[in-house]
């Protein structure tokens, strides 16, 4: 079992490394955007995502950056990390982005920095799609968690170690909508803890825009 999810895990890293760059408009000192927010999200329908709100603050401040949206969700882009989309690979489209999934990576540069940096992988299950609570029994070294609580997320966590890699996995599930975090937070490039001001703002800005 555990080799389906270590080879599992991999196909995951290899469609993220072809996966096409979403449209988003970066945020400049004097707190402006460059270039108009309003034509990057005319973009979205055309297999770009795009970035929807400008800015955008944790609760405490401490955490600013720009809110990118999937289609389907969004999430906040911090300062210092990067949103990398994921490709569809169920759409006839070969350039169409996945709208249930986004990776964030700190630090991370190209694609392959989410092996060294680290990144966090956001899914989302709403109307067409519906999310199942992670399996521990995938996991090596699980460690349970109390309840973590991020705005008006209430998420169910562990930590755990997939093929060698430290992580934490969260889960949260509302009824009509599910979504999970999985955390990888010690690599050879850099450490993120879950309670970090950015972690905690990134997690709670995720909130559905499906129609």
């Amino acid at each position: 079992m555990k080799k389906l999810v270590c080879i599992t895990l991999t196909l995951s890293m290899m469609l993220s490394l072809s996966a096409c760059g979403g449209k988003t408009e970066t945020q400049s000192a004097g707190g402006k955007t460059d270039g108009s927010v309003a034509a990057a999200t005319e973009t979205a329908g055309s297999g770009e995502a795009a970035v929807t709100e400008e800015g955008a603050q944790a609760d405490d401040g401490a955490a600013g950056g720009q809110v990118y949206d999937t289609g389907n969700f969004k999430v906040l882009e911090a300062e210092g990390w990067k949103v990398f989309p994921q490709k569809d690979m169920f759409s006839e489209d070969k350039d169409a982005l996945n709208p249930n999934m986004v990776q964030i990576c700190k630090g991370g540069k190209t694609e392959t920095d989410i092996f060294t940096y680290p990144s966090m992988t956001i899914s989302y299950g709403g109307k067409d799609n519906k999310l199942v609570a992670p399996s521990k029994e995938f996991y090596d070294n699980v460690e349970d968690l109390d309840d973590i609580v991020t705005g008006t997320h209430t998420w169910t966590a562990f930590k755990c170690e997939s093929v060698g890699t430290k992580m934490y996995v969260l889960y949260e599930d509302t009824g009509d909508i599910q979504y999970q975090a999985s955390l990888c937070y010690e690599m050879s490039g850099g450490n993120a803890n879950i309670d970090d001001a950015d972690v905690q703002a990134i997690l709670t800005s995720i909130e559905s825009t499906e129609k």
